[in-house]
């Protein structure tokens, strides 16, 4: 305000203007509304300009990153702000203050400030660049995040080979990467940079990505430990860990495998193991007739038969091998993985019914297809 020196205040402006307004016979309505609008513009309280500068003694302007922060005597914030201008105004109540000033790439500023009533307040602060370290150990959440997976942590605890990417501001899970480390054998990682906070991403193999925010402070070293969880998405190959783990179980599942799918042993692919020759005095059986001549003599259900080939029934009246307890087969009969097929029985006479109806202990039934 023209006419008044810099340790003079608004309030004093206002008390003339007030006078003044009372000299030229102002009626009450309209002192009132000179007075609202003087209390629009001052406030009741006092004024607290800062002006922030660089160590060169140049304005710091444009830069997100600047903020004012003003505690009372309690400690309790009252007023905080952005000033990207390089200055801003705080009405305040009459008091001592503590401020603070920070700027990613600055050292912090703090000082007191004691308010007058009825007065405008200045100060300039110099803000210095500063450099600070951060440090901290990345663990993880359980032992094993997924049973028996290569990406899991041995040790059950410190992760190993986490990639940390370094961005500058809180929240930064976007843009420009500063630096890129990699945790150490015991998860540790460490970094320096100018005075400011960051935000580093987390990034591991079998483990959710992470962020964390870290404020670096000139000569200091901020500590920031992280905990990583498991991924339960992640697809593990689980055929890999049993054939290293279990090389029989692996073997199994992959002639089973190969049985659903037709690649396995035997004519029709569908055994786990390759078929042995017959025995040297079994029979060879290639049609129906060979079959039923073994289902009528008593002689022949004790005797050795194999396949020679896949035997289509026709869907004709089957009568089984083995009718009775009396008269069941108990010889041996090997399929050579053969099929037979179209077995029709309608009969209700049978209490057990099939290619085989009564079988000893001493039978042998195998590598039918």
């Amino acid at each position: 305000m023209y006419g008044y020196n810099n340790k003079s205040d608004f309030f004093t402006v206002r008390r003339n203007i007030l006078s003044t307004a009372s000299n030229l016979t102002f009626t009450s309505e309209e002192k009132a509304a000179v007075e609202k609008a003087l209390h629009e513009v001052f406030g009741d309280k006092s004024l607290l300009f800062c002006t922030i500068n660089d160590s060169a003694g140049k304005i710091i302007t444009g830069n997100p990153t600047l903020r004012t922060s003003i505690y009372d005597a309690d400690d309790k914030l009252v007023s905080g702000s952005i000033p990207i201008t390089g200055s801003i105004t705080h009405k305040l109540d009459v008091g001592r203050y503590k401020i603070l000033i920070t700027c990613d790439g600055y050292n912090s500023w703090e000082g007191y400030v004691d308010i007058s009533e009825h007065e405008i307040n200045s100060i300039t602060v110099k803000l210095r660049k500063g450099n600070g370290k951060a440090s901290g150990t990345v663990s993880s959440a359980t032992s094993a995040p997924i049973p028996m997976s290569p990406s899991a942590d041995a040790t059950g605890g410190k992760l190993a080979g986490v990639t940390i990417n370094v961005r500058a501001g809180l929240n930064a899970k976007t843009g420009t990467i500063l630096q890129t480390i990699i945790t150490d054998a015991e998860g540790n990682y460490s970094f320096s940079g100018n005075t400011g906070d960051y935000t580093i991403e987390l990034v591991k193999s079998g483990y959710i990505t992470k962020w964390e925010t870290i404020r670096v402070r000139d000569g200091e070293i901020a500590n920031q430990d992280a905990t990583m969880y498991a991924d339960k998405t992640e697809t593990i190959d689980l055929l890999g860990i049993i054939a290293e783990n279990s090389p029989e179980l692996f073997r199994l599942i992959e002639m089973s495998e190969k049985t659903q799918s037709g690649t396995g042993y035997g004519r029709n692919g569908r055994f786990l193991a390759p078929i042995g020759a017959p025995d040297a005095d079994s029979i060879p059986i290639s049609n129906r007739g060979q079959l039923e001549a073994i289902v009528n003599d008593a002689a022949s259900r004790r005797g050795k038969y194999h396949l020679v080939n896949d035997i289509d029934l026709g869907g004709a009246e089957w009568t089984p091998l083995g009718t009775t307890t009396s008269n069941s087969f108990t010889g041996t009969f090997d399929g050579q993985g053969y099929v037979i097929k179209n077995l029709t029985i309608t009969r209700g006479t049978h209490q057990y019914a099939g290619l085989f109806g009564y079988a000893s202990s001493n039978a042998e039934i195998k590598m039918l297809g």
